[in-house]
């Protein structure tokens, strides 16, 4: 579900292709980079030391490059109107949880 709703935000986009797939993934992989300073917290999933090695965002983005062309290639329609809001709202979401944890410590 990331994967095509980064899709539909990117789609709205006047640039080629090939930067809609670079910039899907950035995407995923910002959403990525939110999410990791949370999950411990929520007792999602944890870090030995409590470090994200590097290699989980290289990860997110190789797999991230994958799954946008995949997308582009298989002529998926991914226009949505509301997927830039529903990500948007889970950036907040995670943002705020940031936050309202920084200042509960």
């Amino acid at each position: 579900m990331l994967s095509y709703g980064a899709s539909s935000v990117i789609e709205k986009t006047a640039v080629p292709v090939p930067v809609k797939i670079l910039s899907g993934s950035m995407l995923m992989l910002f959403y990525d980079i939110i999410l990791e300073q949370i999950a411990p917290v929520l007792d999602m999933w944890y870090w030995e030391n409590d470090i994200v090695p590097v290699q989980n965002y290289v990860a997110w983005f190789v797999i991230s490059l994958i799954f946008q062309t995949l997308i582009r290639m298989s002529g998926i329609k991914t226009v949505n109107r509301v997927a830039w809001i529903i990500i948007l709202i889970q950036l907040l979401f995670f943002i705020s949880l940031i936050f309202l944890f920084a200042l509960v410590k």
